[in-house]
């Protein structure tokens, strides 16, 4: 056999071998409109609104805070796939969990929100707000805002109507509590520019071991009432580019990964591989045989002549191999019988009988 013909032989063994490492999720972006391949767990990366809670007490300036609002999933955006792959050398045991709004969570999600006591205890809309008329208002005088009750109101960015907020910082929106009664809104971000244009950490997306997902990114708020200002640093993940957070493939190695999304934002990432090299000197060399042999087994079943071939003349080289390492260790012990080379050569060579 050539030399060139050996090495293919040798390059062909690896890459079939290393074929079976994989990663145990692979994502990828669905088409538009979806396709067979499409099947499998869908996700999409999050967007989130902006809570203004308002308080009013009598003979008190208007208490105003701002949270950050929900997460929900981005209608808008792309589609993604996760799907749990399979391993003919392994056992995986992997768990997927995605919201009711369809965000990838490690957890079952849950929204825990940082509004004030008394506006968690708000009803659903504004028109629950009680208000004090003793009758002397004219038509001319415009109503002012309510002496008592509370009001939650959400802003979004980029979403349409009169509720979206320009990060730039450049619009004011309106949010009614009641009639002539509006706190002003807007939304900055602090201190970072977005990517120009889509572009984001992941151009193409294509099936790959992982996940997709977004970053928060920071925005100051300012809402005003009466005077009254209130501001606040949320942190949003809209303008977020797509990044691609990769999963490691491996045959012998263990990998154990825990990846923590909040409502489709990347939280925690644990990964732990041992070192490929180091796990297959774990492998004791009985059971590497074995997975060998089972191996041509695979390729028996193919009934491939060539490979039978291949095999034959790998032994054929084993053989030639082992003969010119015993004749250079006789050449070695001809001429220095005690030396260190001698030695070296002949190591771990089984010497025939009456040499």
């Amino acid at each position: 056999m050539k030399r060139s013909e050996w090495a293919y032989l040798v390059c062909s063994l690896i890459v079939t071998i290393a074929l079976p490492g994989c990663a145990s999720v692979r994502s990828h972006q669905a088409g538009n409109p979806p396709t067979y391949s499409d099947d499998g767990l869908v996700y999409r990366l999050p967007k989130r609104g902006i809570n203004v809670g308002v308080a009013f007490e009598e003979g008190k300036s208007p208490v105003l805070t701002v949270t950050e609002g929900t997460s929900f999933a981005d209608a808008a955006g792309p589609i993604y796939v996760a799907r749990i792959g399979r391993n003919g050398v392994g056992q995986t045991d992997a768990e997927i969990n995605v919201t009711e709004q369809g965000l990838l969570s490690a957890t079952t999600a849950k929204y825990t929100s940082q509004i004030d006591d008394f506006i968690k205890a708000l009803a659903a809309d504004a028109a629950s707000i009680a208000t004090s008329d003793d009758g002397e208002t004219t038509e001319e005088e415009p109503q002012r805002c309510p002496t008592t009750g509370t009001a939650n109101l959400t802003a979004y960015m980029g979403k349409a109507g009169r509720f979206q907020l320009d990060p730039s910082g450049e619009r004011t929106v309106e949010l009614q509590v009641a009639l002539n009664c509006n706190v002003k809104v807007s939304l900055q971000r602090a201190g970072w520019r977005p990517p120009p244009g889509d572009s984001g950490a992941v151009p193409v997306p294509t099936k790959v071991a992982g996940y997709f997902y977004r970053v928060n990114m920071p925005y100051v708020v300012r809402a005003e009432l009466e005077g009254v200002v209130k501001e606040a640093v949320v942190m949003l993940p809209d303008e977020s580019p797509t990044y691609f957070i990769e999963l490691p493939r491996a045959l012998f190695a263990s990998t154990d990964n825990t990846t923590t999304f909040t409502d489709g934002v990347l939280t925690k990432h644990k990964q732990q591989t041992d070192s490929e090299l180091i796990a297959a000197l774990k492998i004791p060399a009985d059971l590497l045989r074995a997975y060998v042999s089972a191996l041509g087994s695979f390729f028996e079943a193919f009934k491939s002549t060539e490979l039978k071939e291949a095999q034959s003349d790998t032994q054929k080289v084993l053989n030639e191999l082992q003969r010119q390492k015993l004749e250079a260790c006789i050449i070695a012990l001809r001429e220095d019988p005690t030396g260190e080379s001698s030695d070296a050569l002949c190591a771990g060579i089984a010497m025939p009988s009456g040499s």
